[in-house]
């Protein structure tokens, strides 16, 4: 299983702390980056180790994907299940998407009918299926008991003419046929991969993802003479004497617990692989649940060596009683541990050993040792969830001298503060730029001398970016101890640049009035902030480029225009183009060739023009 966890980011700019009312009264007293939300989503992915094929009754919870539950084998004594019942009080929504018998490539259809809904929380077990667990283990080949029984290893059926050393042979097919598969480096590539589409399927603002492994099937204490090396998986009794063949001597046990080591090797270091490139706002966590099952396993010396009914064994056995006792609508695929649909499958709470429920559950952890699993998990998790309320109305940030830019948004003291919105997360992410050299004037754009990537806690009415570039709740306390010191390292906009005129070359003498006389020497261009153009009102002019330059420049104007009035010299025109964006890139008018004057409005349905190009004698 597996969880990833998402962080915030935040950065910041100018001002000295000006006490003003905080809207709520609770405050963040530490950094809560890595706390989760009060109130998150909750997904589980995987197979049958997931989905927990045996481990109770059938679930009966809601999620996108619950008309599957019994086909799928979800089961109430799974770790999803007992985790969702253990944090309803906190959990918003869970998406239980295990399924028995899904192999990595089912991953995929698994993060699809999610339907976009990105979780905070997920877990995640799966590979088992794909390196041919299911053949080494049990006794079928995607079918049932008793009808195509190849393929076998710790369940052999005997065979016409069968003898022990032909089943061994068999079986030792079935291990070389897991080893060559976890040899495969493309299967872990694959895995890899499928980590990457849960971890990028998660909340963009927070993401844990909890992965957990498989536990070895055999007690490591073992010898040629104990009880297991004496006696077939089928135990005794008729369905022994008619189908047992094969011991599972310490050689086959000894094996078959290294494929299971060797998996959990190749895991932890595609984990490690993608954990190296993981960004800060997201979570792998490990649970290696090996050591849980340790005195737990198939053939401990001191316990029934089956254990069928005996919770001091985590794994069930063909003997063992199962709780679920209405049919399962089963699974169509190659993979022993989901047979095909139910040609023979049981109502009631005894279940035959040819059931394909009671198969299929062979060698899947018992529910004690999920709890066991769980309690790992919840080892780790109980204590990420934060007690912050977000702010509604998010977080307004006051600066309070100069200007600086937050994200992509310039403010300045005594203008309108920016507002920081807040999800379920107890921090906001947001990104400050100061010390902006307040003389120039000309450039657009410009490398900040300062970038803070900061934490906003979501229970924070107002905050304040002080002339010492930190940040400052209303009380004048610094918020997390967070101010903006590290170099710029890209250009944003300059929040000193000259939107009205800039390095733009003024119309010249008696060129405010509004009629301007078409003379040598008088071209000009008007602006107007709202969808006017023409007489009076208007908030900014200068000349065009320079006779016969008409390449044009581009003039951003952030704050945005609604109309422009292009003007001549009597003699030669002016035209401008006008554009939606800051760069001169989506043209959306223009005002024509105007030997005199010659106003354009914008449409209210064109918005406001962000930048333009004027021409003169072109």
């Amino acid at each position: 299983m597996r969880f990833s966890h998402l962080f915030v980011l935040l950065t910041q700019a100018l001002a000295t702390p000006t006490p003003r009312s905080n809207v709520l009264s609770q405050v963040v007293s530490k950094r809560d980056v890595g706390k989760l939300p009060k109130n998150f989503i909750l997904a589980n992915f995987g197979d049958s180790y997931s989905a927990g094929i045996g481990a109770g009754t059938f679930w009966q919870g809601q999620s996108p994907d619950a008309g599957r539950n019994n086909k799928c084998a979800r089961m109430a004594g799974s770790v999803p299940a007992v985790l969702g019942d253990t944090y309803k009080d906190n959990m918003e929504e869970q998406l239980f998407m295990s399924c028995s018998g899904d192999v990595m490539k089912d991953l995929d259809n698994q993060v699809k009918l999610m339907l976009g809904t990105r979780p905070q929380v997920a877990t995640l077990s799966i590979s088992g299926n794909d390196f041919n667990f299911g053949n080494v283990v049990l006794f079928m080949d995607g079918r049932l008991l008793l009808t195509i029984l190849e393929k076998n290893c710790v369940y052999a059926k005997r065979q016409w003419l069968d003898t022990e050393a032909a089943a061994q042979g068999r079986c030792d097919q079935e291990i070389q046929k897991s080893q060559n598969a976890i040899n495969d480096n493309s299967k872990w590539a694959e895995y890899e991969s499928k980590l990457h589409l849960i971890l990028d399927a998660l909340d963009d603002q927070g993401g844990l993802l909890y992965i957990t492994n498989y536990a070895k099937f055999f007690a490591t204490d073992m010898s040629d003479t104990d009880a297991c090396a004496q006696a077939t998986f089928f135990k005794t009794g008729w369905v022994n004497s008619l189908y047992g063949i094969l011991k599972m001597n310490k050689n086959n046990r000894q094996t078959i617990n290294n494929l299971v080591q060797q998996v959990n090797q190749k895991m932890s270091a595609s984990i490690d692989n993608v954990k190296n490139g993981l960004p800060a706002s997201r979570e792998i966590v490990p649970i290696d649940i090996d050591p849980l099952f340790e005195g737990h396993r198939f053939c401990e010396p001191n316990n029934d060596p089956w254990g069928s009914d005996d919770d001091r064994v985590f794994f069930y056995d063909l003997s063992s009683t199962l709780e679920a006792n209405s049919g399962w609508d089963g699974l169509t695929g190659d993979d022993l541990w989901a047979p095909e649909p139910p040609e023979k499958d049981s109502d009631g709470l005894v279940r035959p050993s040819w059931d394909n429920f009671q198969q299929a559950s062979v060698f899947h952890p018992k529910k004690a040792a999920y709890l066991q699993i769980l309690s790992a998990i919840q080892n780790n998790l109980g204590g990420r969830f934060s007690d912050v309320d977000p702010n509604p109305s998010g977080t307004n940030i006051h600066v309070n001298k100069g200007c600086i830019v937050i994200n992509d948004s310039i403010r300045c003291q005594d203008g309108d503060a920016y507002n920081v919105a807040h999800g379920r997360w107890p921090t906001s992410k947001a990104t400050f730029y100061a010390k902006f050299p307040g003389d120039n004037t000309v450039d657009y754009m410009v490398t900040p001398g300062c970038e803070l990537h900061a934490d906003i806690p979501a229970n924070y009415g107002d905050m304040y970016f002080g002339e010492d570039n930190c940040l400052y709740d209303s009380g004048g306390n610094k918020v997390l101890d967070q101010c903006c010191q590290n170099q710029g390292t890209t250009q944003v906009l300059n929040p000193y640049f000259d939107h009205l005129f800039g390095p733009r070359v003024p119309c010249g003498p008696g060129t405010d009035s509004d009629s301007l006389a078409q003379a040598v020497g008088q071209q000009c261009v008007r602006i107007w902030a709202d969808h006017n153009a023409g007489g009076g009102g208007w908030v900014a002019q200068f000349k065009p480029q320079s006779p016969n330059n008409c390449d044009g420049t581009c003039w951003p104007w952030p704050a945005g225009y609604g109309g422009i009035e292009a003007i001549g010299d009597g003699t030669y025109g002016t035209n401008c183009a006008t554009y939606s964006d800051l760069n001169c890139q989506n043209q959306i008018g223009s005002t024509g060739n105007a030997v005199e004057h010659h106003p354009a409005v914008l449409k209210d349905s064109e918005g406001l023009g962000h930048s333009v190009k004027c021409f003169f004698h072109c």
